[in-house]
């Protein structure tokens, strides 16, 4: 089947990224009717997510892609026929999707898997907390494992698969459980519960979500809109933990389903209003190594870009006009990217791979902060967060510091990631830079202490009523009680 083929076809498109929207509008100027974007995350105006929300269609069609197999799968998950998925070659060329016999094999053994899992929870008792990941440990799981393990434990176990050991953690350490296909799954086994602090979408997590109650921490209030849950009909959490009781009333319930939301705050957060000494170093890069830099370069600026689906790698800042910034104001700008994506720019810079801050080749004031290390220890001590449509803007509001908003691919951001989670009068507390003329007039009002902000921020705090109290002791406390 070729372009012209589609003519007149009423069809969805797969998935809302650059890709998808590229295909779509193709397909548009070869006469298709275009119905919208399908999406197994994303959410937005003219985005589905599953089959129940489509129009009457002809055909469902997924772009090329790495990840296309993997997008099929999911759409047939949310309810699209076999029979209505056409998967795009790069000739422009259309086939039926045909599901490989490695994916027959890996769903037979998905089942077989949660057969004797489900049956292996039956003849042991159940007890203690698992916190688990997949691909990562982020730090509000790692953070709460490490109190929960301090204060009661062996009742705590960490677990995860396909993650690195995540900092102040090896493999054989007592309670901890990396990477073991086999043997992983006895602590699942005997878990009382489940903590994460992501949506993973795999099959093992789908066998663990069906037999254990799971607290989801998430990892932090979004200005994006989010798929979360919410379309799977099938899930509802045990809970749903997150630092604002308005989030949790006006939109955390329409992407995630949980039987309750609390606002308890995130661990992650706690090392904002701790004392420099009583913040958990052993998961950030050191404070001796802070005081050296604040000591050599001067305060710190902190620039933490989101993820970006169309070029994750895109920043918006000139190493030599941020060099060239920095200098003049006397200040140390510290780069912190998301994790999915800081080791691509350590590449693309050519920086050895190290867990340590990394000071830019050439650039005095400038520092790459490791993917894999908590920034939080160190935001708690910038003059200024430097972010774009990042929910470190929301974590950063308790610290009552100015907050500039670079938004530089405003337009081009929201055209791939559809509509925001909330309005701009509910996010922005602070300049918001569209280029690096505006940034560099931001930046010299923080640097002169000019702030015209401080009553906007206290307001939007008061507004999505954050928790600014310690968190992580009451969060475990609250956990152990989840049966």
């Amino acid at each position: 089947m070729r372009l012209t083929d589609l003519a007149h076809r009423r069809v969805y498109v797969a998935p809302a990224n650059p890709a998808g929207r590229d295909l779509a509008r193709r397909l548009g100027h070869a006469g298709a009717e275009v119905l919208g974007l399908m999406d197994n995350f994303k959410r937005g105006v003219g985005i589905i997510n599953g089959a129940a929300e489509a129009e009457s269609f002809d055909y469902a069609v997924v772009a090329p892609g790495e990840a296309q197999a993997v997008i099929c799968e999911g759409l047939m998950g949310r309810g699209f026929p076999a029979r209505t998925l056409l998967t795009a070659m790069t000739d422009d060329t259309f086939r039926p999707y045909r599901r490989r016999w490695s994916v027959r094999l890996g769903r037979l053994r998905g089942r077989l898997r949660s057969g004797l899992f489900r049956l292996a929870r039956r003849m042991v008792s159940q007890k203690g907390t698992v916190y688990y990941a997949e691909g990562f440990f982020d730090s509000n799981v790692l953070l709460a494992y490490r109190h929960h393990r301090a204060v009661h434990g062996k009742e705590a176990r960490l677990v995860g698969f396909d993650a690195p050991p995540p900092p102040g953690c090896v493999a054989d350490q007592p309670g901890v459980w990396l990477n073991r296909p086999m043997t992983g799954w006895w602590p699942l086994v005997r878990a009382a519960r489940l903590v994460v602090d992501h949506e993973a979408t795999s099959d093992r997590f789908a066998c663990l979500r069906a037999a254990v109650p799971v607290v989801q921490l998430w990892h932090g209030l979004p200005y994006k809109a989010l798929a979360g849950n919410g379309h799977y009909e099938h899930v509802r959490d045990a809970a749903f933990l997150s630092s604002s009781a308005w989030f949790n009333r006006h939109v955390f319930p329409g992407m995630f389903r949980a039987a309750r939301y609390e606002a308890l705050g995130y661990p992650r957060c706690d090392a904002l209003i701790q004392p420099r000494i009583d913040r958990p170093w052993e998961v950030s890069v050191s404070r001796e190594r802070l005081e050296a830099v604040l000591a050599d370069t001067g305060p710190l600026w902190v620039y933490m870009p989101t993820f970006r689906d169309a070029d994750p790698t895109r920043a918006g800042l000139d190493l030599d006009w941020a060099e060239g910034l920095a200098a003049r104001h006397g200040r140390s700008l510290v780069l912190k990217y998301h994790p999915f994506v800081a080791r691509a720019v350590q590449d693309a810079l050519d920086l050895p791979l190290t867990d340590d801050l990394l000071p830019l080749p050439g650039y005095p004031h400038l520092y790459l902060f490791p993917g894999g290390r908590d920034p939080y220890p160190w935001l708690a001590e910038a003059e200024c967060l430097i972010t774009d449509y990042s929910s470190v803007a929301f974590d950063f509001l308790v610290c009552d510091r100015p907050i500039v908003y670079y938004q530089f691919d405003r337009d081009a951001y929201q055209a791939v990631r559809g509509a925001a989670a909330v309005p701009d009068s509910l996010f922005i507390a602070g300049p918001v830079a569209r280029d690096r003329a505006d940034l560099a007039a931001a930046l010299a009002d923080v640097a002169a202490g000019q702030d015209g902000y401080a009553r906007t921020r206290r307001d939007l705090r008061r507004r999505l009523e954050l928790v600014d109290r310690p968190a992580t002791p009451a969060i475990v406390d609250f956990i152990r009680e989840i049966a």
